[in-house]
């Protein structure tokens, strides 16, 4: 059998909204957008839960956060992996992320540690651009150990992204404002949750310090991967490129990467899955994907059999370049006990006390503005009613895909 690699890239606090291909207009993401002209690309990846952790516990064992069975270790992906000679290795700049990894099995752990950050004079100087250096080196050697085994391997790359240092040259920020607009602050460390003031230049400041992340990443993350599928010797290699959690800036009041609220800017995820060598237009997948269908896909990619309870889907069947669909249903939930759930046409953000809940129109309210609770009884006390019973599902598969759902939570007339 022919060797097969994947390269998987998480980008913390990269937020779907940050591309061109999810609709950015504000600032250029040319080689995001390049990648994506040739890549399978999910709409709609919404994370359940705006927690790091729980992200891993979705990707990692296929458990979405409604659910509670026991954890078995046999169950985390490096370890079924191993089962058909697929050797894992993860290199990352966030010590947590490292420990988690560690605890699941991957064969190899890299923490990379970079001096204190500072402003960078130029894009070779950066944070971002010394660890994409450093991984580069990573898969080099780890290309070797694969050929000299005659094993299959998974790449995992994790980095902290927009929510690490923000050290581009000031000038890329300053490229982004408009002659009126005040000089940005040198904002070096990202807010985790910021409630932001009446002071416009503020919020500006931190909106063009992440745009300028975003473009410094997007200038570092094409290359890599075009390396990546360029290592020797031949084999099929796919990669992923995807973010953990998004990032808010501003939308609801607050900036950060730890807001908790359960909101898109918070759980709308990129996700961009390209084949080696691949130069055609493939796909957008419409429908709800889910953190654990990236698991899904890549066990699918080694033909390892996907053993989680959480009913995942993987995305191959995807590259044939036939167009479809995954789910019509999203839920999330945060750990102040605030749920939400999504269908094609609703929004419904639902707290633990009565009549607390906040309805939005989609996908016209693009950035939940406009709640209409008030207004649609009906469609909340629908929405509520099957958020009810998604929840008491707990103890046995959620399968999201085969849940039927009234015309009017699908495409209702307005």
């Amino acid at each position: 059998m022919e060797t097969r690699l994947a390269l998987v890239i998480v980008v913390d606090g990269l937020r779907a909204s940050a591309l061109g291909t999810y609709g950015n207009t504000t600032f250029p993401t040319p080689n995001f957008d390049s990648l994506a002209s040739r890549a399978v690309v999910a709409e709609w990846l919404l994370a359940d839960s705006p927690e790091l952790s729980d992200y891993y516990r979705a990707v990692w064992r296929g458990l979405d956060c409604a659910e509670n069975p026991q954890e078995e270790t046999e169950d985390c992906l490096p370890k079924i992996l191993q089962k058909s000679q697929v050797r894992s290795w993860l290199l990352t700049d966030d010590p947590c992320v490292a420990n988690q990894a560690e605890k699941e099995g991957f064969a190899e752990v890299v923490l990379f540690e970079s001096p204190v950050a500072v402003s960078a004079s130029k894009i070779e100087e950066t944070h971002t651009a010394l660890f994409f250096g450093q991984a580069l080196e990573q898969l080099n050697h780890w290309q070797k150990e694969v050929a000299e085994n005659r094993e299959h391997g998974i790449f995992w790359i994790h980095l902290q992204g927009l929510t690490g240092p923000w050290d581009a040259p000031l000038e890329m920020r300053t490229r982004l404002l408009d002659e009126e607009d005040p000089t940005p602050l040198p904002l070096m460390e990202p807010p985790a949750q910021l409630q932001i003031g009446d002071d416009p230049d503020e919020l500006l400041s931190y909106q063009v310090g992440y745009a300028a992340q975003v473009e410094l990443l997007d200038s570092c993350i094409a290359g890599f991967i075009d390396s990546f599928e360029a290592l020797k010797p031949a084999a099929l290699r796919i990669t992923m490129l995807t973010g953990s959690r998004g990032f808010a800036l501003g939308e609801h009041g607050f900036i950060g990467h730890c807001v908790a609220e359960l909101y898109s800017e918070q759980l709308h995820l990129p996700w961009l899955l390209l084949v080696g060598g691949n130069e055609i237009p493939l796909p957008r997948v419409g429908g709800f994907a889910h953190p654990a269908d990236l698991r899904a896909t890549l066990l699918d990619w080694f033909g390892s059999e996907n053993r989680a309870s959480f009913s995942a889907e993987s995305l191959l069947q995807f590259l044939s370049g036939e167009a479809g669909e995954l789910r019509q249903l999203a839920l999330a939930r945060n750990s102040a006990g605030q749920r939400m759930i999504r269908t094609p046409a609703w929004m419904l953000q639902a707290s633990l006390g009565e009549g607390a809940e906040k309805l939005f129109v989609k996908p016209d309210d693009r950035w939940e503005v406009n709640d209409v609770a008030s207004r649609c009884t009906e469609i909340v006390e629908q929405l509520r009613q099957l958020l009810t019973e998604c929840l008491n599902c707990n103890e046995n598969c959620i399968n999201l895909r085969v849940i039927e759902l009234p015309e009017e939570l699908v495409s209702p007339q307005r």
